[in-house]
C-alpha cells in the first residue's frame, strides 16, 4: 500500500510540519509586541483589556465597556488564570487548538470535496504564517479562527440531538469570542434553512423561518449593538479605510444625511447613509474590501508585501477555480462561502484592521477551495501532457 494511503503516516507528517512551523514562528516570527517575561508569550495593545476583564470575571463581575464584546475570550483567559496555568497556558492552548482546527479543516474539506483536497487545505492552513503567529499573542484572533473552523466542521457533521446540543454550545461560545462572531450564527442559520429546503422538509423549514421572523427584531438589535462598537457612521464620515493609516482615508462629499441623529440603531443609520450617498459608500466599501483581501500594507517591508502577494493572489485565483467545481454538498459550500461574505460585509460597513487580522477567519475557507483549484490545475496539466504525447 502506498504511503499516501496510510492516514497514520500522513497525520504524523502534518503534525511534524505543524510543530516545525510553531517552533519557527516562536523564534523567527514577528516580535513587535510589548515586553513580556517569556519569549513564548506576546502582548498586543489590547492584551491588558482582556487580562483585566478576566480578573473581573474571577471576582464575579461582568466586563464593561468594549471588553464585553469579547466575553468569550475573556472567559477563556479567565479559565487559565483561575487554573494557575496563566498566560503560558493561554498561548499553548491557542497553539494546540490550531492543530485540532487543522484536523477539522481536513475533515470538512474531505466532505465538501475529497480526501486529497482535505490534506492540501490542511497543509495550506498549517504553513500560513500570517495566521499561525497569532497563537503566541494574548489576543482573540487565534482562538476565534480555530473555534470557527471547529464549529463549521461540527455543524456540517451534526447528526442527532446530542451532537446538535454540543455543536450549539460550541457555536454559541465561538460567536461571543469577538463582536463580529455573529457572522457564524448567520451562516449556520442560512445553512440550516438551505439544508431543510434541499431535504424537502418544508414544514420544518416554515417553522424555522417563522422563528427567524419572530426573532428578527432581537437579531437586528444585536447586529446594531455589534456595529455600535465600531462607530460606523463616524468611520464613514472620516473616510477611514484602514485603521490608524491616515493615507488611506477618503474625503466624504457634502455632509452627513439629515435625520441620522434621530436613528438609534447603527444598522438603520448605515441604511440611510447608503441611500443618500450610494456612490461614496461603494467607493469606500470597495477600498476596504481591497485591503481586506490584499493584506499587504505600505508600512510593511517590501519583502513582507511581496511574500503576501505571492501567497494571496495565486490562492484567490485557485480558490475561484475550486469554487466553480461541482460538489455533492452544496449546503456545506454555502456555509463556507456565506461566512466569507458576512465577514466581508462587516468590514465594508466598518473599517479594515491595520495588520490584516480581519482576513484571518476568511483565509482557511480560501484554502479549502484553493486546494481544490490546485488539484484541478494539476489534473488539467496531466491531461494536457497526455494529449500532447499522443
Amino acid at each position: 500500500m502506498a504511503w499516501r494511503n496510510k492516514p497514520g503516516i500522513i497525520a504524523i507528517g502534518l503534525g511534524a510540519i505543524w510543530l516545525a512551523v510553531q517552533v519557527g514562528l516562536l523564534f523567527f516570527g514577528p516580535h513587535n509586541s510589548l515586553p513580556t517575561p517569556h519569549l513564548i508569550i506576546r502582548h498586543g495593545n489590547d492584551t491588558e483589556r482582556y487580562l483585566t476583564a478576566a480578573q473581573s470575571l474571577l471576582m464575579g463581575n461582568l466586563p464593561i465597556g468594549k471588553a464585553k464584546g469579547f466575553l468569550g475570550y475573556d472567559l477563556f483567559v479567565a479559565f487559565f488564570l483561575w487554573s494557575g496555568l496563566g498566560q503560558m497556558g493561554i498561548v499553548l492552548a491557542q497553539a494546540l487548538l490550531t492543530s485540532v482546527a487543522a484536523y477539522c479543516l481536513y475533515r470538512l474539506t474531505r466532505r465538501v470535496c475529497d480526501r486529497r483536497t482535505g490534506l492540501l487545505a490542511a497543509l495550506f492552513y498549517i504553513v500560513y504564517a500570517e495566521l499561525q503567529y497569532w497563537n503566541f499573542y494574548i489576543l482573540p484572533e487565534s482562538l476565534f479562527v480555530s473555534m470557527t473552523i471547529i464549529s463549521l466542521f461540527l455543524v456540517a457533521e451534526w447528526r442527532g440531538w446530542w451532537r446538535m446540543t454540543i455543536t450549539g454550545l460550541i457555536v454559541s461560545f465561538t460567536a461571543i469570542i469577538r463582536p463580529h462572531g455573529i457572522i457564524l450564527l448567520l451562516s449556520v442559520g442560512l445553512y440550516a434553512m438551505y439544508s431543510l429546503w434541499r431535504a424537502r422538509r418544508y414544514k420544518v423549514l416554515v417553522g424555522v423561518a417563522c422563528a427567524f421572523v419572530v426573532a428578527s427584531p432581537m437579531a437586528i438589535k444585536l447586529v446594531g449593538g455589534v456595529l455600535a462598537d465600531y462607530h460606523p457612521i463616524n468611520q464613514l464620515a472620516k473616510g477611514i479605510v484602514v485603521a490608524y493609516y491616515k493615507e488611506s482615508r477618503l474625503v466624504m462629499p457634502g455632509v452627513l444625511p439629515a435625520g441620522l441623529e434621530d436613528i438609534k440603531n447603527p444598522l438603520f443609520q448605515i441604511s440611510l447613509f447608503i441611500a443618500k450617498k450610494p456612490g461614496y459608500f461603494l467607493q469606500i466599501a470597495g477600498m476596504r474590501l481591497w485591503y481586506l483581501f490584499i493584506t499587504a500594507r505600505p508600512f510593511y517591508s517590501d519583502f513582507h508585501n511581496y511574500l503576501l502577494l505571492l501567497t494571496l493572489v495565486p490562492s484567490y485565483v485557485l480558490a475561484v477555480w475550486g469554487l466553480l467545481s461541482r460538489s455533492e454538498y452544496p449546503a456545506e459550500k454555502l456555509l463556507l462561502v456565506s461566512l466569507c461574505c458576512f465577514q466581508s460585509l462587516i468590514v465594508a460597513l466598518t473599517f479594515v484592521g491595520s495588520n490584516g487580522r480581519y482576513s484571518l477567519v476568511i483565509m482557511p475557507i480560501v484554502f479549502v477551495f484553493a486546494a481544490r483549484g490546485a488539484l484541478n490545475m494539476l489534473e488539467a496539466g496531466k491531461a494536457l501532457v497526455m494529449t500532447g504525447s499522443k
